[in-house]
């Protein structure tokens, strides 16, 4: 006979299936697994900012500002304001928003 060990959040989750609680739990126990002394993923993201926060702000304001105005912007017109930005900051030589 053949035992697979299985992991707590998996036996957890079948012996509540179905129950929204038990889920939960189950999902905290793999999370907490898989994700043990790890980078959180806030933390991860917050490393590819491009913008800074006040810089973000400015673009939020002229959003808002222009949608009060019955214009609101498209999402080329946003994302030539970070780029003029980020052009401003820099220089020529950055990386632009909106490319992979």
């Amino acid at each position: 006979m053949v035992y697979h060990a299985k992991s707590n959040a998996a036996e957890k989750q079948e012996k509540c299936r179905g129950a929204g609680k038990c889920m939960a739990d189950a999902l905290a126990a793999y999370t907490a697994e898989h994700y043990h002394n790890k980078q959180s993923m806030s933390s991860f993201n917050a490393t590819k900012q491009k913008l800074t926060i006040a810089e973000e702000q400015v673009i939020v304001d002229f959003a808002a500002q222009s949608a009060d105005r019955g214009i609101p912007l498209t999402h080329k017109a946003v994302k030539n304001a970070a780029n003029e930005i980020l052009r401003s900051r820099l220089g020529n030589d950055f990386e632009p928003v909106g490319v992979k």
